[in-house]
């Protein structure tokens, strides 16, 4: 089974609660957004958004988690459940984020319902439910080296509901995946033309930045830190420069002070040299993994330090571009 995953989703949701938000402190006959004004639909859509974000969690943090542990077992074990070369160690990551599955199961059933996730979280729930235990006693095993006390006969035991499992929740984590880019596309298109249509030029250029750093790591969800070879470097430079044009209108609108306080209300005026500075790191990152993928050496280095000490002590990566990116997205929720 290929699995798939060309996503990197980060919550746009402020764009959803700061239009809620305008409408009540907004008269219509100065051009408010009057699609969302009462308390009603402001309750509503902060539900839906709440609810939203937990299938987003679990694609963000548990996905990427079953990922990797279908990627070595399949890497490393044959269709029987033995290894395919005996060596003197193995690795079989377990499972994370389970806290991120019971949230899950705690909201499937509750209003608003949203036909288009709720049942894949089911069948997510009950196969990451079915999965986690038999997958922790397959990592905890080769752990221990058990295997040499039994010549593999666990592990050929535990396989065929480990894989049973795990295809079935990344059949489901596929389909999310999808789901959750169609409604996040969607909502997004909506509020920026609610925006544009209403005169919100400041709203509308920071929606738009958001989106475009969200094109841009797209080609970043599912690399490894030794293929970065496989980088699509000619589409991420070209989103990045869209990024660094919008951010620089961004800065220039956000002068308008009346227009500003108008827009987004910003009630620590700190909050927009923060998002400012959020913007200007991820575009540091974003030159830094370009610099370090066409360096040899340095890319050489790099690889050495992840293998010897772990992905967070690496100065450059990609996974430092993906937190620079969240960075800006928590950075413009917190400017309201």
């Amino acid at each position: 089974m290929k699995i798939t995953k060309t996503l990197a989703l980060f919550l746009l949701t402020t764009l959803i609660l700061q239009s809620c938000k305008e409408t009540s402190k907004t008269d219509s006959s100065e051009g408010a957004i009057t699609t969302s004004n009462t308390a009603v639909d402001a309750n509503d859509k902060q539900a839906f958004i709440n609810k939203y974000n937990v299938y987003v969690d679990v694609w963000n943090s548990v996905s990427p988690s079953i990922e990797r542990s279908y990627s070595l077992i399949m890497n490393n074990l044959d269709d029987t459940g033995r290894p395919f070369n005996k060596r003197d160690n193995y690795f079989i990551s377990k499972p994370l984020s389970a806290r991120s599955i019971e949230k899950l199961k705690a909201v499937i059933d509750e209003n608003p319902e949203i036909p288009e996730l709720d049942e894949i979280g089911k069948e997510l729930a009950a196969s990451f439910t079915a999965l986690e235990t038999p997958l922790e006693k397959l990592s905890d095993y080769y752990k221990a080296q058990s295997y040499l006390d039994d010549d593999f006969k666990t592990s050929v035991t535990l396989y065929p509901t480990v894989m049973e499992n795990m295809t079935a929740y990344l059949q489901a984590s596929d389909a999310l995946g999808k789901a959750l880019k169609e409604i996040d596309e969607r909502l997004l298109d909506e509020e920026l033309k609610n925006y544009k249509d209403n005169g919100y030029d400041i709203l509308y250029t920071r929606g738009m930045l958001l989106k475009t750093i969200k094109e841009q790591t797209a080609v970043l969800r599912g690399i490894e830190y030794d293929a970065y070879e496989s980088i699509d470097f000619d589409s991420f430079d070209a989103k990045l420069k869209e990024v660094v044009a919008l951010h620089s209108q961004f800065k220039e609108l956000s002068k308008n002070v009346p227009q500003l306080k108008k827009e987004l209300n910003i009630s620590i005026p700190a909050r927009l040299t923060l998002f400012n500075s959020a913007v200007d790191k991820f575009v540091r990152e974003s030159r830094n993994l370009k610099k370090l993928a066409t360096n040899a050496k340095s890319y050489a280095r790099m690889k050495s330090t992840v293998e010897s000490m772990g992905i967070n002590f690496a100065n450059e990566s990609h996974i430092k571009v993906f937190k620079a990116a969240e960075d800006v997205i928590n950075q413009s929720n917190n400017m309201r």
